[in-house]
């Protein structure tokens, strides 16, 4: 374990800011058309940071950068992959969707994950 726990800053509100965490479930109905159902939203602390130089060498598959985001959080983000959908993070009043996991940051507190966002895009 590192020599350092970062547990108490990135969860001082000085440092990290309330956004909304939403899950999302899917059902397969009787037509056999797959629903996707957003699950309420729960407040949380997460520490969003803008990109850095160093993101865009580890995430090429996010190559239009306008709009990405690194979200930090004490629990676990979901990514879309074998019929889990990625979850979305309302901050600022902006949705983001969660597409890339980094390395696993739990040898510097309890269970803190980093995540890529990207804001969704408008449907009008």
């Amino acid at each position: 374990m590192a020599n350092i726990d970062v547990t108490q800053l990135l969860s001082d509100p000085d440092f990290c800011d309330v956004v909304t965490l939403i899950r999302r479930t899917s059902a397969v109905g009787d037509n056999g058309r797959n629903t996707v159902t957003e699950l309420p939203g729960v407040n949380v602390n997460m520490v969003v940071q803008g990109l850095k130089s160093a993101d865009f060498v580890r995430n090429p598959d996010l190559v239009n950068l306008d709009g990405v985001r690194s979200f930090w959080y004490q629990g676990e983000f979901l990514v879309d992959e074998d019929s889990v959908y990625s979850d979305i993070i309302i901050f600022g009043g902006v949705r983001y969707q969660v597409h890339k996991l980094d390395e696993d940051f739990s040898n510097y507190g309890a269970g803190f994950q980093k995540a890529f966002a990207a804001k969704e895009k408008s449907n009008g």
